[in-house]
């Protein structure tokens, strides 16, 4: 445990703290702009991927080098990359932004080239590799910034000296995570159960940071917390016990009154358009080039078991809207005329032998590319349900329904990770749950490419 520092330095702390973080990831950030940009560079002129036009001189490119890197980082910036995270142990920007930092860099590197007036023009072409390139590179630059405050933090260095008060589940798990000062980057110098004895703890331990972090009965408390530690130097972080209500919680201004959102629906605005138009662009492609493989499926659900190829049922989407899923149908006709609904087991005795077959390479699912044509699904998102099921499981297990709160999918975050048909319920909604906090059209990719890996090694087939 670190001595404590001068009473009235807290705050000086706090800040040398954020200004090493942000020195290190602007320095990683730095490399990474300009190791893609040279990249870039080596890709349009070293392999030739796009046709040269006009004169040709690398010493302008090199020349530019430094003033393109400088505009990189003001764009990164711009877009929030070097904003102080709201947790503790995150020492740089939550993933998914890169994408949106490499292309403000690309449009103010575009914006920079109008001040070179020269017979020589500046490569539209190596920009627009440039933001393809930036991307892993900037992803990189976040692991590499990890590592270093990590060995720096082992070191003693970049270490907030914090106070925890509470007590019970939540604070037990809080300090658990707090233990290991190398990712949270917080050496918890001492613990109080509530209010009685914080002005002590506080004189003796000169804390520059307080986690809160009280049971739900003992909530009325916290009103005194709060006004004693106003008039200390000290960043407070509340960990609220609201039960399992919780989902992606956010603080907004409401008529100068903080308001604490503890569910709503994420995907609005240009989220939602941009899934919607990524949905819509892949699903048409898809039908068109697995046109013949769809016929060929269907013919031979005709041939091998008749009537009907389709099997058409109910299911829940998004805001609890139901619709029609379409699936070539697997199973003898009348299959749950004596079981009900119930999920499909591996080996399920009820399947046929060219719909054992079907779902091993999952072609059965194939027919709901109409489905997220039509707008009902998503081509990523939580496999939907029956509505018999869930309004039985929306009884029996908690948070069940916000995973209506995002569209439903043709393959998820959970079923990547081999939960599918009758694998863990609670599993599977932690894993959409935490699909729905991480979302990025670079994540729903990612689930695609290892969707179609996993289908090729028949993988998690039921």
């Amino acid at each position: 445990m670190s001595p404590a520092p001068p009473r009235g330095e807290n705050g000086g702390v706090i800040r040398r703290l954020a200004q090493l973080r942000t020195a290190i990831l602007l320095g990683t950030d730095a490399c990474a702009a300009a190791a893609a940009l040279g990249t870039a560079y080596g890709l349009r002129f070293g392999a030739g991927l796009l046709a040269v036009h006009g004169p040709h001189r690398p010493a302008r490119y090199l020349e530019a080098l430094l003033p393109s890197v400088a505009l990189a980082l003001l764009a990164f910036a711009l877009t929030g990359r070097y904003r102080a995270p709201a947790d503790a142990a995150d020492p740089a920007p939550a993933r998914g932004g890169e994408t949106a930092a490499v292309l403000a860099a690309v449009l103010l590197l575009a914006a920079g080239t109008l001040f070179y007036r020269d017979e020589v023009q500046f490569s539209r072409g190596l920009l627009l590799l440039f933001l393809p390139v930036g991307i892993p590179f900037l992803r990189l630059s976040r692991a590499l910034a990890e590592r270093i405050l990590a060995a720096l933090r082992r070191r003693g260095v970049g270490v907030r000296r914090a106070l925890l008060v509470g007590e019970g589940p939540r604070a037990r798990a809080l300090a658990r995570v707090l233990a290991d000062r190398t990712r949270s980057g917080v050496d918890v110098a001492g613990t109080v159960p509530g209010w009685e004895g914080l002005s002590s703890s506080l004189a003796a331990l000169h804390p520059d940071q307080v986690f809160v972090a009280l049971p739900a009965s003992r909530h009325e408390e916290l009103g005194r917390i709060l006004e004693t530690l106003s008039g200390e130097m000290v960043d407070v972080r509340v960990v609220p016990d609201l039960g399992a209500a919780t989902l992606l919680p956010e603080t907004s201004l409401l008529g100068g009154m903080p308001v604490f959102t503890l569910q709503q629906t994420p995907f609005y605005g240009i989220r939602r358009l941009l899934k919607r138009a990524f949905d819509l662009l892949l699903s048409a492609v898809l039908l068109v080039l697995l046109s013949p493989l769809l016929l060929l499926t269907a013919l031979l659900v005709l041939v091998t078991s008749g009537r009907p190829v389709l099997y058409r049922q109910e299911r829940m989407g998004l805001d609890g809207r139901r619709f029609t899923i379409l699936k070539f149908r697997t199973m003898k006709v009348g299959a749950e005329e004596g079981t009900g609904a119930v999920w499909a087991v591996r080996g399920d005795p009820r399947c046929t032998r060219l719909g054992r077959l079907l779902r091993r390479l999952s072609l059965d699912e194939l027919p709901q590319l109409v489905n997220v044509l039509r707008g009902e699904m998503s081509l990523v998102g939580p496999r939907p349900e029956r509505p018999v099921l869930v309004e039985r499981f929306r009884r029996s297990v908690p948070r069940y329904m916000l995973r209506h709160r995002i569209p439903a999918g043709l393959t998820g975050w959970a079923q990547i990770h081999g939960l599918r048909g009758e694998s863990d319920l609670e599993a599977r909604i932690r894993y959409d749950l935490a699909y729905l906090e991480r979302w990025s059209l670079l994540l729903d990719v990612e689930i695609l490419l290892r969707t179609v890996w996993q289908v090729f090694r028949g993988e998690n087939a039921v």
